[in-house]
Order: C-alpha cells, then structure tokens, then sequence
C-alpha cells in the first residue's frame, strides 16, 4: 500500500476501498479481484524471495537508540570508516546499510539521521533496494567485482553483436529461402539475449557512478555520530 500512496493513489483500510488520483470515488479491492487471502499470498511470497527483505527481517533492530548509523555498524560487525576508499567498500553492504537506515526511520518516527543530505537520500530507497537485489543476484561486493562484471557483460555484447551482423549478412545475400527463415530467427534469438546484458550493463554502471557519493553520506553521517558522542561523553566528564 505505501507503493500506491506514493504513486498518489488513497486507500481506505475501513471501506477496504482504493482511490485513483484521477477518479472522485474509490473502488473496492474485491472488485478488482483481489481478496485479503491473495494480497497476503503475494506479500508472503514477495518477502520470501526477495534477499533484502531476508535480510532485513535477520538483521532488524528492534529499539534503535539516537546514534543510527553505529547501532547499525555494530549490528552488522562493520564500520563504514574503516574503508578509505570506494574500491575497498563492500557495496552490497554500503546499499544495505542505506535500507535499513531508511527503514528504521520510516518505523520509528522520533530517530533521525544527523546528516540532512543523507535524510533526503531517502526518497531513492526503491532504487537502493533494486541495486541491492542486482549486487546481490550477481554475488558483486566490492567495486573491483562490479568493475569486472561490466567488463564481461560488454565483451560477451560485443561478441553477440558480431555474431548478429554476420547473420545480418547473410540474410541479405539468401541460398535459399529456408536459410533466410532460419538466420533472421537465429538474428532474432540473438538480439533477445543481448536485451538483458545492456540493462544489466546500465544497471551496473549506475551502482558504479552513485556509489562514491553515497559511501560520502554515510562517511559524513559516521563523523558527526562520532562528533555527537563525543560531546556527550565530555560533558559528562565535567559534571
């Protein structure tokens, strides 16, 4: 229901009703074939498969304290500030740690991240969650691994484009009509696989460009923690 929300749609849990932005009155779920029984259903698979909400549910804190982000790293056995570079960063648990971060907040409305900049990250969380799901599909945890499966995603593009223009060549100049038929399917099949390699190629090039910039976040959010913590243990000492 919060995807909906967010998309602008309004439902009444009474009425068991749901609103389109553009209509005056809502439509009842039962209506639209969806009972309580099949939404369930469909939660209860989505968690099942779905490695962040495995995650999440293993990892979950329950009472999280004023500090986030070192609850978090204690939880988990990392500190974001041991990694002195972006190549050193476990990615999968940089787009990890950003989720659970968002999440905690959006459970519990009186914590809050320090950084400003890293709270207005959260309007991204969907995204995190897909770059998690394709770094963690793919076994990719660290930049160099994400380096190497561009690389092998475009060679492998690059040798199947060969391919198709050969067979491209061929159909222009038929033996018989029964070649013709069978390279422009063998073209066809081809291009289908190349499909998903350029979205994977994107999909990673996008993980590759933001990642620097989110791993400064959570750098920034990991020193002014450090700052609060700090503070509060001085004053306590002069009392």
């Amino acid at each position: 229901m919060e995807q909906l929300r967010n998309m602008g749609y309004e439902y009444d849990s009474y009425r068991d009703t749901i609103k389109a932005p553009s209509r005056e009155r809502g439509i009842r779920l039962g209506r639209l074939g969806y009972t309580d029984d099949s939404i369930n259903a469909c939660t209860e698979r989505n968690r099942k498969y779905d490695p962040y909400f495995i995650e999440w549910d293993n990892h979950r804190i329950r009472q999280p304290d004023k500090f986030l982000l070192a609850q978090l790293e204690r939880e988990l056995d990392y500190e974001i500030e041991h990694s002195h570079s972006t190549y050193t960063v476990l990615l999968d648990v940089l787009f990890y740690m950003l989720i659970m971060l968002f999440k905690i907040m959006e459970e519990n409305s009186d914590v809050l991240l320090f950084s400003p900049e890293l709270r207005a990250a959260e309007k991204d969380i969907r995204d995190y969650i897909d770059d998690y799901n394709f770094l963690f599909h793919n076994e990719i945890q660290t930049m160099a691994e994400l380096e190497t499966n561009i690389a092998s995603n475009e060679e492998r593009i690059s040798r199947l484009e060969t391919e198709r223009q050969k067979l491209s060549n061929r159909i222009r100049r038929p033996k018989s009509p029964e070649e013709l038929a069978q390279n422009k399917m063998l073209r066809k099949e081809i291009t289908k696989e190349i499909e998903p390699l350029r979205k994977d190629v994107k999909h990673a090039k996008r993980i590759r460009d933001k990642s620097p910039h989110l791993y400064k976040l959570l750098k920034l959010e990991h020193e002014l923690e450090s700052r609060e913590i700090h503070r509060i243990r001085e004053g306590s000492y002069e009392r």
